[in-house]
């Protein structure tokens, strides 16, 4: 047999070497390396909390999650806006919120399993489940981000910087098994993409990429879809996909100052400071983010940042000073100057009823009284963002950087040289009505002539009439707190007049406000001492007057409300109220008194108040009842304690909102002071004082508006 000799390397000896040498045993083998544990950013564990179940303390074991040295507890019954104290969303440490999560108070929901606190294996089961969710949405993220990667530019393209303008358009498909999506598009990028449903076309008109029609119906099967009094059908084999999508496009694209060149867009997020979110594009090495961040400072310092974003004007400076954005432009010797007033600075937004809201940028602009579509218009408007459809004149003017215009003489200061003393002017001009409700304090107090708009004064001929033609409009509205409140930014803004004397412009709107005050004596004045007695503790006052509700209704039935017992007076046919469609008054078994109308709540407990949906709802602490009534469009009124609004932890705008979407549903929420100066007649009130004929045995008060 022959054997082939090897050559003799470092590692192997020659045959020489081998000689003499003791044999050595072969290597072990080594073992295969153990696959890494999978990174868990997410840890869960357990704690023992006290809790209420039916009226008595409980001790009982809950799970904990927690995100390096911050620790939440995953407390029954609560929904992810109240767990997430640390906003680990808003901070974007968590992409959203965990899929499926539902918590009772002997086990949690998540990704559709369930995992029982009681099990020994429940907090690594858990944690499983929340890192395989975080997991996913990470690589989610990632292939969205990979996709919105810009393409190299090539040689032959502009190198400004300046995109080409593209055609906003819909687009609107039915895949295989027979779903319809429309799509928002801009160029080759999708900026949304929706199914039939009402949310979906609920999130296009918020955001500003489609006109709100003003009749849409969509059928319960998601096959057919009227909008205006036009009917697109997908069902029984009929494909009108190209029919609507040239509808949308001809119809509802948004105007030019809200879709056209959007790179801007603001959405409504109770969570933030300032109750909105902002989306832009953003380049950092390399890589394109186009994600959602809170409308804070450090938002609009990126938005800013000419190498990271350059959406804006070059020398443009935006200021956040609570609760106004405050439009500067840089001077040549370094300072700032605010923007000229003049129409280029004027953002017009058209509403869904005609009307117009116009936003002068040349003062500070109030946030808290803009929606989320005004907002958007505001940032994509020519004078700000630099990539919008803008006319020659402002842009030029923008990029020059001219001294500040001395005031004018026989005017008001012009928003250049006023300064910060602009911050006490109106920020918006209506030019019809306004688009949303007036503040608190003056909201209850227009008098019925108001509904009526009042005379146009004279057409202004020069720059100065038109500054001061806000004003006038102003002062010649009649009103007891409106004419008080605005009184001296009137004559700080309004030019000297030659007649009549100062004293009597001051005394005639006060004096206008009295004669109709004692002429039409406000319809709830009648309330005045009811409601001035102190109401009794809630338990006794939510059952006495759930007591006297059923009595006029003439019906009450027990259910079941999320885990709690209830019983509930139905005010429409369906009296079941675990039907989606019930409406009706109800009380659980811990004394929580509440309204319900198709998923929209306000429930009030010991001091605490939810508003909003069975899902999402903001809390109130420290507010509570002293009325339940109806008023005379037989809508259920919720008299609450004065100075509500602060109380929620949420930007006054997200509190007006969700009381606004209630009224909706057929509940009007009003503090004492609101319900007394309101100019909808309350019928009937029901309020249990704490001054009782019998102690033992308190009643609630029926109290019905007299007879005029």
């Amino acid at each position: 047999m022959n054997w082939t000799s090897q050559p003799a390397t470092e590692s192997q000896p020659t045959h020489h070497e081998e000689v003499g040498r003791p044999a050595q045993p072969p290597p072990a083998p080594t073992p295969p390396a153990s696959p890494p544990r999978p990174r868990r950013d997410i840890s869960v564990g357990k704690t023992r909390v006290v809790t209420q179940e039916n009226g008595k303390e409980k001790e009982i074991e809950v799970f904990t999650m927690s995100l390096g040295s911050e620790t939440i507890e995953l407390l029954p019954l609560k929904n992810w806006g109240q767990l997430d104290v640390y906003k680990w969303g808003v901070r974007g440490k968590l992409p959203g919120t965990p899929a499926g999560l539902d918590i009772g108070f002997d086990h949690v929901k998540m990704l559709s399993q369930t995992v029982l606190a009681s099990e020994p294996e429940g907090c690594s089961k858990l944690e499983t489940l929340f890192n395989e969710w975080l997991s996913l949405e990470k690589e989610n993220l990632e292939l969205a981000r990979k996709k919105g990667q810009p393409k190299p530019r090539s040689a032959g393209q502009d190198s400004s910087g300046q995109p080409e303008a593209q055609a906003a358009r819909f687009r609107v498909e039915r895949d295989a098994n027979g779903q319809v999506h429309i799509r928002r598009v801009q160029g080759k990028e999708t900026l949304a993409e929706i199914g039939l449903n009402a949310p979906g076309f609920s999130g296009l008109f918020s955001s500003g990429l489609m006109r709100k029609p003003k009749k849409l119906q969509i059928g319960v099967m998601h096959d057919w879809v009227e909008l205006d009094g036009e009917v697109f059908s997908f069902a029984k084999g009929n494909n009108d996909s190209a029919k609507l999508e040239k509808t949308l496009n001809e119809k509802y694209l948004p105007d030019a100052s809200l879709g056209r060149g959007k790179d801007v867009v603001v959405f409504a997020n109770a969570a933030s400071s300032t109750g909105f979110d902002i989306q832009f594009p953003v380049t950092k090495a390399g890589v394109l983010d186009n994600r959602r961040r809170p409308l804070v400072e450090e938002s609009l310092a990126l938005l800013q940042d000419p190498d990271a974003c350059g959406l804006l004007h070059k020398g443009l400076v935006i200021k956040l000073t609570r609760p106004t954005f405050v439009f500067k432009q840089r001077t040549p010797d370094g300072g700032e100057r605010y923007l000229e007033r003049s129409p280029e600075h004027t953002v017009t937004v058209p509403g869904d009823d005609g009307a117009q809201k116009v936003i002068d940028l040349s003062q500070p602009v109030n946030y808290m009284r803009l929606t989320p579509i005004e907002l958007t218009a505001v940032f994509n408007h020519p004078s700000i963002n630099r990539h919008s459809q803008a006319a020659p004149e402002a842009a030029e003017a923008l990029k020059q950087a001219a001294p500040p215009q001395p005031a004018r003489e026989g005017a008001g200061a012009d928003a250049s040289a006023a300064g910060p003393a602009s911050l006490s002017t109106s920020t918006e001009t209506p030019v019809q009505r306004p688009s949303q409700p007036p503040a608190e304090e003056a909201r209850a107090l227009l008098p019925a002539r108001m509904a009526t708009p009042p005379s146009e004064p004279p057409e202004p001929t020069s720059q100065e009439a038109q500054a001061a033609r806000p004003a006038q409009v102003i002062a010649s509205t009649p009103g007891p707190k409106i004419a008080e409140t605005l009184a001296q930014p009137v004559q700080a803004e309004a030019p000297p007049p030659p007649s009549p004397p100062r004293e009597a412009q001051e005394q005639a709107p006060d004096q206008r406000a009295t004669a109709v005050a004692e002429a039409k004596p406000l319809p709830n004045s009648w309330l005045k001492d009811v409601l001035a007695q102190p109401p009794i503790r809630h338990d006794w006052f939510a059952c006495t007057v759930y007591a006297r509700i059923a009595e006029r209704f003439g019906n009450s039935h027990d259910g079941i409300i999320g885990l709690s017992r209830c019983w509930a007076v139905a005010l429409d046919e369906t009296e079941d109220i675990a039907d989606p469609a019930f409406k009706g008054i109800y009380l659980t078994e811990k004394h929580g008194i509440g309204f319900l109308c198709q998923g929209h709540i306000a429930r009030f407990n010991q001091g605490v108040a939810f508003i909003g949906t069975q899902e999402s709802a903001i809390q109130g602490i420290g507010v509570s009842l002293a009325g339940v009534g109806l008023d005379v469009q037989e809508r259920i009124v919720f008299v609450i304690t004065d100075g509500y609004r602060k109380k929620f932890g949420v930007p006054d705008q997200t509190v007006a909102q969700e009381f606004e979407r209630l009224e909706k549903y057929g509940a009007v929420i009003l503090s004492v002071k609101e319900a007394l100066d309101s100019q909808l007649p309350i019928e009937v009130l029901w309020t249990v004082p704490l001054a009782q004929e019998n102690p033992n045995d308190p009643q609630a008060v029926q109290s019905v508006r007299p007879t005029e």
